[in-house]
Order: structure tokens, then sequence, then C-alpha cells
């Protein structure tokens, strides 16, 4: 299998915006499911390269044709599924959520990554676990079956996902 590559430009479209990279159609995602502007700022600030589908999404966004619609209240799920999945990560890579001696714990990486307490970190991770069907992989796992198949892809995923937001 091939290597995740974040910049390159694949035939992926979402709501009108085409011809996406992996960054930008996860960010857009995102966006669109929270309305989050620093979502934009990430976009901006990255140092992947923009395709033109990206150009157009964060054009509408800064002139107004995109906005959060008439009463659709913040909901913190693509939050708590991205605290759920960096916090997967960390549990991966040996982390665990209390602070040990030889390693921050999870809690406190994420908390102030995400600008929370402690026991939001752990409220949010415990709602997404909740949520995943009886019999399905973790994301743990799922881990575990990346890194075997291409040992590259994990490193990639980790350096966009485990820098400061």
């Amino acid at each position: 299998m091939m290597a995740l590559e974040w910049s390159v430009i694949v035939d992926l479209s979402l709501s009108g915006y085409k011809n996406l990279t992996y960054y930008e159609h996860l960010l857009i995602g995102q966006y669109l499911n929270s309305f989050d502007k620093s979502i934009v700022t990430e976009l901006l600030l990255s140092d992947e390269p923009l395709s033109r589908g990206g150009r157009e999404f964060i054009n509408d966004v800064l002139t107004g044709k995109l906005k959060k619609p008439k009463g659709k209240r913040n909901n913190n799920d693509t939050r708590d599924y991205e605290i759920h999945w960096r916090a997967s990560l960390l549990l991966y890579r040996g982390h665990t959520f209390r602070m040990s001696k030889d390693k921050e714990g999870i809690a406190e990486i994420l908390a102030d990554m995400f600008n929370v307490s402690d026991e939001v970190v752990l409220s949010a991770y415990r709602k997404i676990k909740g949520r995943r069907k009886e019999g399905e992989r973790s994301t743990v796992d799922e881990f575990r079956k990346m890194e075997a198949e291409d040992p590259k892809t994990l490193s990639i995923i980790e350096n966009v996902y485990l820098r400061k937001r």
C-alpha cells in the first residue's frame, strides 16, 4: 500500500469544492460540521499547498458566502472526535491519560492543545468511545493495522495531528 500524501491533489470533492488534497478535504469537512473559523486559519497557515478548490473555499468563507446557518447550535462533536482520535494516537504510542514519572499525560497534552480542562478531554474521549458499535475495531487497532500496512502513513498522520492547533 502506498503512503498517504497529504498534499497530493486527488479527485476529492466536497460541497462543490473540487480536486481537493486529502488535508483540505479533512479540514473543509470539519468546517462544514462546526463552522469554526480557526479551521480556515489552520488551512491558511499550514505548509501544505492549496488547490483551486481550497482557494475557492477560503474565498467563500472570507467573503461571507459560506456562513453558519441561522439557528444551528454549536456542537462539540467535531472537537470531541478530534480529541478521541488524537488521544487514541497517543495511547498507541504508549502514553497514559494521567501523568507518569517519565511522560506527560494525554489529558494534559490535549487540554493544552484544545484549551479545555483535563476533565473535558476525558469526557470527550469517553463520549466518542461509547458511540462505537459493538464489535467495531478500536481506533488503536486501526493504527496497528495502518502501521503494519505502511509504517510511513502513521508518521505522516502524527505530524499533522499532534502538532499544536
